[in-house]
């Protein structure tokens, strides 16, 4: 320190050089912050062996040489890490209102109970707080301040001087008395206490991580803040939010314990008792922040869903589960690792799902970089998998997940019904296939309609020991069989290239395809089960899948004689009466053709099949003379013949791929 003073008064008094002056100040203002640190050591009582010396010192590098007012500090310090570290009601440190705001749970006009006063949030605060991610750090400049209690500053040890040594949250508040100069040794030291502890690795992130997080928790009170005027778009000025909640850590140390609790945005261990808010836009990260587990919005104004998803990707979050994706919730919904070991979702003062898993010993929770959310029971040392996220899959398949033969996956589910990708067995065989689900049960032969598959995998004969599909790591997805998964029969065999680092995803979509998908920059399909769009069976409703000329792309129509309520819209309404048994059918009916069409649930509604036909217009004839027939499919396979379909009385005229009669 004399150094740089000395250096400083002596460049400026021997020479007139502006370059030399500027470097005399930046030396300035290193003896200016050095000063700041031995205050802070004198504060502790660090430097010197008797108190009254340690005042002197704090006297001279405080007050004379840095400004500040030691006993105001240590009146202040002392209350943050010993009295109650990161309470917005008692620690100084986190109450700067009406300037900024740490939590929108300051936004409530909470007391102050060191300041003796009440913080209120009047329309100058809201002002201040809804820009204070741009004026935080000209409020910042020459003051020492946090906005987090405990967390980490990773860097090289050249820097500690520049840091002054105290980067090392965590073990300055955890032995406040130990030199700055020791931290860095005491380091390993403190980790491993921790961890034999078997509590959450505590929060460690590079300096320029750690403005990032500190101006995105800013930014989020400050978007939470115009929200209380009106809604604004969350689109981030610095790409995705990454927000700390109210309290990132706590550290409380006493005689035989440390507890050290990371409330969100950490990786590692989830405690019992642990939760996320939707409202305060926290989440769970696995350990490479490749995964994100919490609420996202669901498309629609104050509704979430509560999720998996890729967390570094740009643009809208890709999903890839959700145990309430039909039932979104509101902003006071709650994710909830119970003492009981559920993992409970409220929406309000209502439970709307849970993982069942009260008696199997949960202790803990891991958001896991393969893209699982695990629930173990016991103890670190021997704990088990109780419950995970990859055993009841939604719409996705991730590397290293195996579906297996009681397992689905499944669409998201509309009024036209939804799709699954399964195991189908048969009596010597077994294959993977996508099947239509129809929204209502067609009770006189469910299997024809209600459960209809339109693509398989070859089948494997007589296959033994477990059977599972996998999506492996090198982009090839196939099943696996045998006692030790010997054998494998690959529906897809990845020849694109891309290591087991490129990120992919199998999904089954609203349109009934089966899509692999790779990240390139943005998503690019790899393969698909179906070519052409119109093979998936109900994806028009009851009304006709045409391709275009491309034949990649497919467009929806309805059937003449019947209309849809709006454009777009899927579902078919007939626009006449249907003709009665008994009435002239011969009058105001006549029989329309649609060439090149396919009708999936013949099955189920046919009341008759004529064999040897030679030509496709007795279709007509046959339908106009049975009364109960509706319309006609003419097949050539395995030898010309009709079926004759009574769609109105089966109840699946909503499903019809082909019209034969559209006007009865």
């Amino acid at each position: 320190m004399w150094f740089l003073f000395m250096a400083s008064v002596y460049g400026i008094l021997a020479t007139s050089s502006v370059w030399v002056h500027l470097l005399c100040g930046g030396m300035m203002g290193f003896l200016w912050i050095q000063s700041g640190w031995i205050g802070h050591d004198s504060g502790h009582y660090q430097v010197m062996s008797t108190p009254g010396y340690n005042r002197l010192i704090q006297i001279l590098s405080g007050n004379c040489l840095a400004g500040i007012s030691i006993a105001w500090w240590k009146r202040n310090h002392n209350a943050h890490p010993s009295i109650a570290c990161n309470s917005l009601e008692f620690d100084p440190d986190l109450q700067h209102m009406p300037i900024f705001a740490v939590s929108s749970k300051l936004f409530t006009s909470l007391t102050s109970y060191f300041y003796e006063r009440k913080m209120n949030f009047d329309a100058v605060a809201r002002l201040l707080v809804s820009y204070q991610h741009w004026t935080f750090y000209p409020g910042m400049i020459g003051s020492e301040k946090q906005t987090m209690g405990t967390l980490d500053i990773s860097c090289s040890p050249w820097m500690d001087w520049f840091h002054g040594g105290l980067q090392f949250q965590v073990e300055h508040h955890l032995f406040p008395r130990l030199p700055r100069r020791q931290l860095r040794d005491g380091l390993s030291t403190c980790e491993r206490a921790l961890q034999e502890a078997q509590i959450v690795k505590y929060l460690s992130v590079s300096f320029w991580e750690a403005n990032l997080l500190t101006l995105r928790t800013l930014e989020d009170c400050c978007i939470a803040s115009r929200e209380l005027v009106g809604p604004v778009s969350k689109e981030p000025w610095s790409g995705r939010l990454l927000t700390l909640t109210d309290e990132v850590s706590k550290v409380f140390s006493s005689a035989d314990t440390f507890e050290f609790e990371l409330a969100s945005c950490s990786t590692g261990e989830i405690p019992i008792s642990s939760e996320l808010s939707a409202s305060q836009n926290q989440v769970w990260l696995s350990e490479n922040s490749t995964f994100a587990f919490g609420f996202t919005s669901s498309g629609s104004d104050d509704q979430f869903l509560l999720a998996i998803w890729y967390f570094k990707l740009p643009g809208d979050p890709t999903v890839i589960w959700s145990p309430n994706r039909e039932s979104p919730v509101g902003r006071d919904a709650v994710v909830k690792l119970h003492l009981t070991g559920n993992l409970v979702l409220f929406d309000g003062n209502s439970s709307l799902w849970m993982s069942n898993t009260s008696s199997q010993g949960v202790k803990s929770a891991v958001m896991s970089e393969s893209g699982s959310f695990i629930l173990y029971n016991g103890s670190s040392s021997d704990r088990q998998i109780a419950w995970q996220s990859f055993w009841h899959p939604s719409d996705t398949l991730l590397p290293g997940q195996q579906l297996t033969v009681s397992l689905e996956l499944s669409s998201l589910k509309s009024s036209l019904g939804y799709y699954s990708l399964k195991m189908l067995q048969q009596r010597t065989s077994l294959s993977l296939a996508l099947a239509y689900v129809s929204p209502e049960s067609y009770a006189s032969s469910p299997e024809f309609h209600a459960n209809y598959s339109y693509w398989s995998s070859p089948e494997i004969s007589n296959a033994t020991g477990d059977v599972v599909a996998v999506l492996d790591q090198s982009g090839n997805f196939g099943i696996m069989f045998g006692s030790s998964s010997s054998g494998t029969m690959y529906v897809h065999k990845n020849d694109t290239g891309g290591g087991a680092s490129t990120l992919r995803r199998i999904t089954i979509g609203t349109d009934g395809n089966l899509r692999l998908y790779r990240w390139d920059e943005t998503w690019v399909t790899e393969w698909s089960a179906l070519s052409n769009p119109c093979m998936a069976a109900g994806v028009c409703g009851n009304g006709v899948c045409t391709l275009d000329g491309s034949k990649t792309n497919s467009s929806c129509t309805c059937l003449q004689g019947t209309t849809s309520v709006s454009s777009g819209d899927k579902e078919c309404f007939s626009t006449t009466s249907p003709v009665k048994c008994g009435e002239n059918r011969s009058i105001g009916v006549r029989m329309e053709t649609v060439a090149q069409t396919n009708y999936y649930f013949s099955g189920a509604s046919t009341i008759k099949n004529h064999s040897n036909v030679a030509e496709a217009s007795q279709c007509s004839d046959y339908c106009l003379t049975d009364c109960e027939c509706v319309a006609a499919v003419y097949r050539l396979e395995g030898g010309q013949n009709i079926l004759l379909l009574d769609l109105e009385e089966s109840g699946v005229w909503r499903d019809i791929k082909i019209p034969a009669q559209p006007s009865l």
